[in-house]
C-alpha cells in the first residue's frame, strides 16, 4: 500500500512535534537509515530509523513505529489524535494516512509480539506522561519502552535491569524481551547492536516517589505538625530509599566492576556543564567550589550507577520499592552517562529530588510562613533519613571515601545537579527555574 520512501517526505514536521526529539524546529532533511515492513494488507506497519540532519550534520537517529491505512475509510482510532498524525500520501493505490501505530490497537499488539514472542495480549493503552521515549501498557500487564532516540550499543537500561537481576537484586521489574537490531548504514558502527525497545512486567496500581513525596508534604501540611508526628511522614519511605540505592550501587558494583576514579574527568565534566548556562548562575562561585573537589586524592572508587535517579524513577508497588530508567540524564552525551563515576552522584540526585518536591508544594503554599518552616523540616528529615539508610547498607563504605571527602564530593555533585537542572528548565519549563537556582544559591552560602 506505501513504501518507506513514500512515508519519508512527512516524517520532518512529525518529529519536530514530539516530545521526544531533541531540537528546535524540523530538520532541514531527514534520511532513511534502515527500514522493515511488519504488517501489509489492509493496513500497513512500517518500522523506519531515520536520521534528522542539518546540512551535513547529523542530528540525531530516532526510531519510528508507523501505521497506514486507506484515507477514504473512518477510522475512529484516529479520531483526536492530531498530534499521531503524520499526514496523507497520494500512492498509486489511492490516498494513505500515515500515523503513530500505536493508536492502532492490531498494530500495537504486533509490535509486542515482535519484542516478546512469547507474550499474549488483547488490550492496550499509551502512557499519557512527558518523558523522551513512548512506554504502552499490555493488558495491564506489560509495558513496552520503545526507545526514539537510537545510539550504537546497548542501551543502558536494558543491559543494567538485565545484569542487576542476574546479580540478585529485586528492586527491578522482570524482563520479558528486548527488541533489537544490528546498525545497518555501512558506516563506522555498522553491525554493532542496537536496542530499539524492552518489554517489562508492569507495576499494576504502583505510585512513583515523587507524587508520594508530595502527598506527603500537603498532609504534613494540613496536620500543622513537623513530619515525624505527622501521618504524612515520609521518613520511613526515605530511610528505604537510601536502603535500595545503597543495594544498587553494591550490587552494580558486583556487576560492572570498579575502577580508580578519574576526579579530573568528574571536574570537567562539572565545568562543561557549567558552560552550557553560564549566563544563567553564579559561575565564578560555582566554579570556585570545583575546584575545591579538583583537589580531592582520594574520592573511592569509579562505579556504573543510575545516572539519573530521583523520586521519580522510584515506584512503590504492593511487593516493595522499585528501581526505574537507567538511562541516564537524557541532556548529557551517552559517553558521560555511561562512564563510571561516585555513586554519591545518584546520592545528589535524590537529594535534590527531595529539595524539588519541597519548592513544590512550597509555591503551591505561596507565602503561609508557618507552611513554608513545615516544608523545610519536611526536607531536611527527608535527607536525613535517606542518608541514614544509604550509610547503613552493608558494602557501602567500601565504595565511599572518608566523610569530610564524602561531605565535600557530595556537595559538588548536588551542585553540578542543581546546574544541569538550570539547563534543563531553561529549555522546557522556564517557570520552575526558580527551584535549581534556589538550590545553587544555598549551596554556595
Amino acid at each position: 500500500m506505501i513504501t518507506a520512501e513514500e512515508i519519508l517526505p512527512l516524517v520532518a514536521d512529525h518529529l519536530a512535534a514530539q516530545r521526544w526529539y531533541d531540537h528546535d524546529g524540523p530538520p532541514d532533511d531527514v534520511r532513511l537509515a534502515d527500514s522493515e515492513q511488519w504488517m501489509d494488507g489492509d493496513q500497513d506497519l512500517w518500522w523506519l530509523l531515520v536520521d534528522a540532519v542539518d546540512g551535513e550534520r547529523r542530528l540525531g537517529r530516532y526510531q519510528l513505529v508507523l501505521g497506514a491505512r486507506p484515507a477514504n475509510e473512518e477510522h475512529p482510532f484516529l479520531h483526536g489524535k492530531s498530534g499521531e498524525l503524520l499526514g496523507i500520501v497520494e500512492t498509486d493505490d489511492g490516498p494513505v494516512t500515515v500515523y503513530d501505530a500505536f493508536i492502532d490497537p492490531p498494530l500495537a499488539l504486533e509490535v509486542l509480539r515482535r519484542i516478546a514472542p512469547s507474550l499474549e495480549a488483547s488490550s492496550v493503552r499509551a502512557l499519557a506522561v512527558e518523558q523522551s521515549n513512548t512506554s504502552i501498557v499490555y493488558d495491564e500487564a506489560v509495558i513496552v519502552k520503545l526507545f526514539r532516540r537510537i545510539h550504537a550499543g546497548e542501551n543502558p537500561d536494558v543491559d543494567a535491569v538485565d545484569r542487576l537481576a542476574a546479580h540478585g537484586f529485586t528492586h527491578v521489574p522482570e524482563q520479558h524481551g528486548v527488541l533489537a537490531r544490528p546498525v545497518a548504514d555501512g558506516g563506522p558502527d555498522d553491525g554493532a547492536t542496537q536496542h530499539l525497545a524492552v518489554a517489562r512486567g508492569f507495576l499494576t496500581g504502583a505510585s512513583d516517589g515523587w507524587h508520594l513525596a508530595l502527598a506527603s508534604l500537603r498532609v504534613v501540611i494540613a496536620d500543622h505538625t513537623e513530619s515525624a508526628a505527622s501521618g504524612g511522614d515520609f521518613g520511613p519511605d526515605a530511610q528505604r530509599l537510601g536502603a535500595i540505592t545503597g543495594e544498587l550501587h553494591t550490587r552494580l558494583a558486583e556487576a560492572y566492576g570498579t575502577s580508580d576514579a578519574d576526579v579530573s574527568a568528574w571536574v570537567g565534566h562539572f565545568r562543561a556543564q557549567l558552560d552550557r548556562v553560564r549566563e544563567h548562575v553564579p559561575a565564578e562561585e560555582i566554579s570556585r567550589r570545583y575546584d575545591r573537589a579538583a583537589e580531592v586524592r582520594d574520592p573511592g572508587p569509579a562505579v556504573r550507577i543510575h545516572g539519573d535517579l530521583h523520586l521519580g524513577q522510584m515506584l512503590r508497588a504492593d511487593s516493595g520499592w522499585y528501581v526505574i530508567d537507567f538511562e541516564g540524564e537524557p541532556a548529557r552525551p551517552l559517553a558521560e552517562r555511561l562512564a563510571p563515576s561516585s555513586p554519591l552522584r545518584d546520592v545528589a540526585g535524590m537529594l535534590r529530588s527531595f529539595h524539588y518536591a519541597a519548592a513544590v508544594v512550597h509555591h503551591e503554599r505561596g507565602d503561609d510562613v508557618d507552611a513554608s518552616e513545615l516544608v523545610a523540616e519536611w526536607e531536611d528529615r527527608s535527607r536525613s533519613r535517606f542518608l541514614e539508610g544509604y550509610l547503613a547498607t552493608p558494602g557501602i563504605t567500601e565504595l565511599l571515601p572518608d566523610e569530610a571527602t564524602t561531605d565535600l564530593l557530595l556537595q559538588a555533585f548536588e551542585l553540578d545537579k542543581a546546574v544541569y537542572e538550570v539547563g534543563y528548565e531553561t529549555a522546557y519549563r522556564p517557570s520552575w527555574v526558580g527551584i535549581p537556582l534556589g538550590a545553587i544559591r544555598r549551596l554556595l552560602a
